[in-house]
C-alpha cells in the first residue's frame, strides 16, 4: 500500500491543532497492533537533524 500526507500550513506556520505526520503513522500502527498485527513500518525522507 502507498499513500502519502501533506500538510499545508495556509498562514505559513503550524497550529497547535495540527496533525503531523508521525501523528497519523503512530496512530496506524496502534490500529493495526490492536488487530493483532506487528507495529507499521513507514519510510519517507528522513527529518533535519543538526549536525555536529
Amino acid at each position: 500500500m502507498t499513500f502519502s500526507v501533506r500538510v499545508d500550513w495556509p498562514n505559513g506556520y503550524p497550529s497547535a491543532h495540527d496533525i503531523t505526520p508521525l501523528e497519523i503513522a503512530n496512530a496506524l500502527s496502534a490500529i493495526a497492533e490492536a488487530k493483532g498485527w506487528p507495529p507499521l513500518t513507514f519510510y519517507g525522507p528522513q527529518p533535519p537533524a543538526p549536525l555536529n
